[in-house]
C-alpha cells in the first residue's frame, strides 16, 4: 500500500472556447471537471494501475465537499481533514485563449495544520510507502521530520526533491528524483559529461540514499543506487514529469517490478503530466516502454 500526502487538493473546470466571440464575450463549447493537483491526481493513476493507497487531504467549503464526491464515485483512498476555509478552485480556458484563473488557496489554521501533520504521522505508521511530492514552502518544510520518521520506521519514502535538497538529503529518503540543476546547486559539480554526473551522484547516495534519479539533458537521464549506475534513454522532445517519475518507481516499488522494467514503466508513466488531471492511457504508457533504453549497468569503483 501507498501514502499520499496533498495539501492543497484542487477541482479543476476547463472550458473549450471557441474562436468566435459574441458581443466581447467568450463563448465555451464543452466543459468538464476533474479533479486536480499531485496528490489527487496520483491518487487516481494509482487506482487505475489497481495499487492500494491511501491519499490525505484538507478539504473544505462547496468545492471540497465535490472533490469527496469524486473520489467517492472513483473509488479513490480520499483520506480527508476538514477545514474552515473553501478548497481551490481552478478555470482553464482552452483554445485560442488559452488562460488560468484560480480561487485563492485556503488558509490552514496552526491547529488544522497540526491535525493534518498528526494524522500523516499515525498512518505512517501503519503504511510502509510514502510518496511525497515538491509542494509549498509550509508543506517542504515538514518534509525532513517524515523523511526522518520513514527512515526511523524502516519504511520507504520515494521523494520528488523540491527546491534545496541539502536537508532532505540529510532526512535520507529511500529513493529521490531531482533535476541536473538541483544537483548541480547541492554538489558545486557542473554535470555536462556522464563522470561529472556519475561523481555528483556518489555524493548524493553518501547521504544516506538508497538510490537517485537525476533528470539530465537531451532525453539522458542518471539513475544510482549503492551497486549500480545506469543510463536511461527516452526521446528528447518529451519532458519528464518528476512527480510521474517519483510515482513510477513506487508503483514499480509495489508491484516488486526488476530494475531494469521499474526504469522503463517510471519513465514511460512521466512522459504524461501530473498537470491538467489527465488519467494516463494505459496503452500509450506500454508504447512509451518500448522507447526507452536502459543502458550500463556497473558496479561503483
Amino acid at each position: 500500500m501507498i501514502l499520499l500526502f496533498e495539501e492543497n487538493p484542487k477541482l479543476i473546470t476547463y472550458l473549450d472556447i471557441e474562436k468566435e466571440e459574441k458581443e466581447g464575450a467568450l463563448v465555451f463549447s464543452k466543459k468538464e471537471r476533474a479533479l486536480g493537483s499531485k496528490g489527487l491526481v496520483a491518487s487516481q493513476i494509482l487506482r487505475q494501475a489497481e495499487v492500494a493507497h491511501k491519499v490525505l487531504a484538507p478539504l473544505g467549503g462547496k468545492i471540497g465537499q465535490t472533490i469527496k464526491e469524486f473520489a467517492r464515485e472513483e473509488n479513490l483512498g480520499l483520506v480527508d481533514l476538514d477545514i474552515k476555509d473553501p478548497s481551490q478552485e481552478e478555470f482553464i480556458l482552452r483554445g485560442g485563449k488559452s488562460l488560468k484563473i484560480q480561487s485563492r488557496a485556503p488558509r490552514l489554521t496552526q491547529e488544522e495544520r497540526n491535525r493534518l501533520y498528526t494524522n500523516l504521522s499515525v498512518y505512517q505508521e501503519e503504511i510502509k510507502t510514502l510518496v511525497l511530492f515538491a509542494g509549498e514552502e509550509t508543506l517542504e518544510e515538514k518534509y525532513p521530520y517524515f523523511l526522518e520518521r520513514g527512515y526511523d520506521l524502516g519504511h520507504k519514502t520515494f521523494l520528488e526533491g523540491g527546491g534545496n535538497l541539502g536537508q532532505m538529503l540529510e532526512s535520507r529518503p529511500y529513493l529521490l528524483v531531482c533535476k541536473k540543476a538541483q544537483v548541480e546547486d547541492f554538489t558545486g559539480i557542473a554535470c555536462n559529461f556522464a563522470h561529472e554526473v556519475e561523481k555528483a551522484s556518489r555524493i548524493l547516495l553518501a547521504k544516506g540514499l538508497h538510490s537517485v534519479y537525476i533528470l539530465g539533458q537531451g532525453g539522458v537521464d542518471l539513475y544510482a543506487n549503492g551497486e549500480e549506475m545506469m543510463t536511461v534513454h527516452h526521446p528528447k522532445e518529451r519532458a519528464l514529469d518528476t512527480g510521474l517519475v517519483t510515482l513510477g518507481f513506487a508503483i514499480a516499488y509495489d508491484k516488486k517490478y526488476n530494475l531494469d522494467l521499474a526504469l522503463r514503466y517510471a519513465v514511460a508513466l512521466a512522459q504524461e503530466s501530473l498537470e491538467g488531471s489527465r488519467k494516463p492511457d494505459l496503452v500509450k504508457i506500454k508504447q512509451n516502454m518500448k522507447e526507452v533504453e536502459v543502458k550500463g549497468a556497473k558496479k561503483h569503483e
